[in-house]
């Protein structure tokens, strides 16, 4: 989960699931048209029947607009400063409205043969327009139904090729409908605007990743591809990336994410990633010094090859937070966990092609207090913030002090060996930590029963006593790991359950000042983080209340 979104999370989920229905409401209004029957023996002639086909055979018309929402390159992007996830909510409606005119369409001249002659119908299917319109709304078909959240969700490459594929056959079928029909239609020349853009659009990606693949000729030649390294933590591991070309500083600051394919079989997939340690970083401490929450050299791989800092690569290096572990869901989590998976399992040197960074870039250092909610792989958000204000005092001359005073962070973790990949960061940026007040709350969120309950039960069965012996342990596991940052916090606690929201932003408006509420995870969590800023701001006549919600949803 990756960038800002100007749709809350919920919505976006809510408006994917009404899917269908919807869209069938919204497309009346363009599409309706009202016919009065002339004929008492039938209720539509077939004069009117064709002119209700000619009213929704506009699906055409639609296409280039559902390709220029698709893009990652789109225009929209820049003119609007809309992000990208809310751009591919616009493009999934407007496309479920282009199909469903399509269908509508098609059904339309069904009728119009079997009115005239029923036997039409058949003999229609000699002609090549016929046949060409059969296979646009095919592929039509194929991409809305791929495009379904579960099966996103669960089989992401099964939405790609039917994607692509589906694509190709909506804009040939196009074509050659009409084009079979009459070569100077007017209507082509949507769908030439549309194949123009798809290929612009393709080749601005090609040579915006072929610039990170490529580096500098040398003696050896040239680099191929960023070579990559991979330091496990729990469930999460650390992927350090040493591009051929450095990364621009002004597209990798909080918020931005880049989209990484590997060299191998699945070269075809693409996932984003948030750029949680960007390059360039300033040397706030040594790797040695770092403290590992194993006992271990923290760069010490799991299977033993030595690993460089990103400070001591050239000023290249990045890093990104990967799920790497087995998932409580193995199905439902799938395409989080399966790609990344395959890379922890990789025996060969890690070999990755680059695609971007994209998002919009969001400082805190004009607040005078942050709240930071993360769930899960979440955290990335909140080391790249770390991050961004180390740069900004690295940047700052004299005796420049930040604005902002304190960050708290509410963290929320199933997996307690997880803490550990944010001790490594903080450790490393502990020259910052001594210019702010830091405050973390860690919840372990592994068992759903808490102690508090359980010794408040008069009865136990063996199913609540080996709940309470799970979540004590847990509880013992994060509290050793994070035992290094004691002296670098202000405030270091660990609980269990889910965070009261209200409670942190209750505590932070007492204190005044402009606030920052920064959320990155599952969508259960962003939603009680936004639901909780919106009865504050209610409450107070303060503008001073910002909330930015980060996440990525395909």
């Amino acid at each position: 989960m990756v960038c800002c979104s100007a749709f809350p999370s919920y919505l976006r989920s809510f408006a994917d699931r009404l899917g269908v229905q919807a869209s069938k409401w919204l497309s009346r209004p363009g599409c309706s048209y009202r016919v009065r029957a002339t004929h008492q023996q039938s209720a539509f002639t077939e004069l009117q029947w064709d002119t209700i086909c000619g009213r929704i055979k506009k699906s055409v018309v639609l296409t280039p607009l559902v390709f220029l929402l698709a893009g990652r390159n789109s225009p929209f992007i820049w003119m609007t400063g809309v992000d990208y996830p809310t751009l591919q909510l616009y493009h999934r409606w407007v496309a479920r409205m282009a199909v469903y005119t399509a269908l509508g369409h098609c059904i339309g001249y069904c009728f119009v043969y079997v009115i005239d002659n029923p036997t039409s119908f058949y003999e229609s299917f000699h002609e090549a327009y016929w046949n060409w319109g059969w296979a646009a709304l095919v592929g039509g078909l194929f991409l809305c139904l791929s495009s379904i959240r579960r099966v996103r969700e669960i089989c992401y490459e099964v939405f790609l090729l039917c994607h692509i594929g589906g694509a190709m056959l909506w804009l040939v079928g196009c074509y050659y409908h009409i084009y079979s029909l009459n070569p100077k239609y007017s209507f082509l020349k949507y769908l030439y605007a549309t194949i123009a853009f798809w290929v612009f659009e393709r080749a601005t990606r090609t040579v915006w990743s072929s610039y990170y693949t490529f580096g500098k000729a040398t003696s050896k030649g040239f680099q191929f591809g960023a070579d990559a390294k991979i330091i496990e933590c729990g469930s999460y591991s650390r992927l350090i990336i040493n591009p051929a070309r450095p990364l621009p500083d002004r597209f990798s600051g909080p918020g931005s994410y880049i989209f990484v394919r590997s060299v191998d079989g699945r070269f075809f997939e693409s996932h984003p990633f948030t750029i949680a340690f960007p390059s360039g970083m300033p040397r706030l401490c040594s790797p040695a010094q770092t403290p590992d929450p194993e006992g271990k050299n923290t760069f010490l791989g799991s299977r033993g090859s030595q690993l460089s800092d990103n400070e001591d690569q050239g000023g290249k290096a990045f890093e990104l937070i990967i799920r790497t572990g087995l998932s409580l869901k193995p199905v439902f989590h799938r395409r989080y966990s399966g790609w990344t998976r395959t890379l922890r399992d990789r025996t060969k040197p890690l070999k990755l092609l680059l695609e971007g960074p994209y998002g919009a870039s969001t400082s805190l250092d004009h607040y005078d207090s942050a709240l930071l909610i993360a769930g899960g792989s979440g955290i990335s958000a909140t080391i790249a913030h770390f991050a961004d204000l180390a740069k900004c005092l690295d940047r700052a001359e004299g005796d420049y002090k930040l604005t902002l005073q304190r960050i708290v962070i509410v963290w929320a973790i199933r997996d307690p060996q997880s803490a550990g990949i944010l001790v490594i960061y903080l450790a490393r940026l502990r020259g910052l930590l001594g210019n702010i007040n830091v405050d973390l709350h860690i919840y372990y969120t592994g068992e759903i029963s808490s102690i508090q309950k359980i010794r408040g039960l008069s009865a136990f069965s063996s199913t609540e006593q080996l709940s309470c012996v799970r979540s004590s342990q847990g509880l013992l596991a994060i509290t050793s790991i994070c035992s290094p940052l004691t002296s670098m916090l202000k405030t270091l606690s660990i609980h269990t359950g889910r965070p009261d929201i209200v409670n942190y932003l209750d505590d932070l408006l007492s204190e005044g000042g402009k606030i920052g509420v920064i959320a990155c995870g599952p969508e259960g969590l962003c939603d009680r983080a936004r639901l909780g800023v919106k009865s504050r701001m209610r409450e107070t006549t303060s503008d001073d209340l910002i909330y930015h919600e980060e996440s990525f949803t395909w």
